[in-house]
């Protein structure tokens, strides 16, 4: 989805160098890349199952993301969430929620569009108020997933665009 006028940066997260810090993020692609080629090969080595076996701190990961765009002077940025039905919840930091969200609605907008995987759905309490407070979009995983991740991520920054829409409803 990279043209040539776009620049991104790809983290997974947990860190597997890490394992037990709940913050780490693993910077597979150097934010500000313009060069599809290595985000894709990472994609495609994540495809293949080269996870980490056990659940990621989502908010923690966020915070980090979130912040780090905030400080960043490009015009128009979004986060994209992919993550299945382990937000890691049991390793979660007790204010981090709110941490989060208080970030979220800070200037300038940062909306989050987070593909859900696996068991979970966007109906789920902590993806509605992900989209809600960063005015960003949930997808739900099905067939139509990819290409209605790939025109939220198109529409950023436009009038039309991800940030001041609802999230989606529904799920699988």
């Amino acid at each position: 989805m990279v043209g040539v006028h776009h620049t991104y940066g790809l983290w997974t997260f947990p860190d597997p160098a890490h394992p037990d810090a709940p913050d780490a993020v693993r910077r597979a692609v150097p934010l500000g890349s313009a060069d599809p080629a290595p985000g894709k090969a990472e994609l495609d080595r994540i495809a293949k199952g080269a996870l980490v076996g056990h659940g990621a701190a989502m908010e923690e990961a966020l915070t980090v993301a979130v912040g780090e765009l905030k400080r960043s002077d490009v015009a128009n940025k979004a986060v994209v969430l992919i993550i299945d039905q382990d937000d890691g919840a049991p390793r979660r930091a007790a204010d981090v929620e709110r941490s989060l969200v208080a970030l979220l609605k800070k200037a300038p907008a940062v909306p989050v569009l987070t593909l859900v995987l696996g068991r979970a759905t966007c109906d789920a309490f902590v993806f509605k108020g992900l989209a809600d407070a960063s005015r960003g979009r949930c997808v739900p995983a099905g067939p139509a997933a990819p290409d209605l991740l790939a025109g939220l991520v198109a529409s950023v920054g436009s009038a039309g665009g991800a940030a001041g829409t609802p999230a989606a409803e529904g799920g699988r």
